[in-house]
């Protein structure tokens, strides 16, 4: 499996699935795709999957358990692509850490 993990500053929100779906296009399977932006008020995040993950992975339930940790409370969407916030910017970079731990676990 392969976790592509993003953490930057500002990224427009309009383009944040765009980055998801450019990813996808670049590598075709096995892969998790997370966007985290931090702005000066709050962190933004999105998770994608590749279609042949659906069946082992939720992106609501990871972006779930993302958001948690930058002090947002769910989140979510779809199966294959789910988008959430919190407003704990200080905490964004722990975000890969616990993401990391959470796929090991569910693999």
């Amino acid at each position: 499996y392969k976790l592509i993990f993003l953490l930057t500053n500002n990224y427009p929100p309009s383009e944040m699935k765009s980055f998801i779906d450019n990813q996808k296009i670049k590598n075709h399977t096995k892969c998790i795709i997370t966007l985290v932006s931090v702005t000066d008020l709050k962190v933004s995040i999105i998770i994608g999957l590749t279609s042949d993950l659906k069946d082992k992975f939720d992106a609501t339930h990871l972006v779930k358990i993302s958001s948690e940790v930058v002090g947002g409370k769910g989140g979510g969407r779809r199966k294959d692509l789910a988008q959430a916030g919190g407003n704990k910017i200080n905490k964004a970079k722990d975000i890969y850490l616990k993401l990391k731990k959470e796929i090991v676990n569910l693999i």
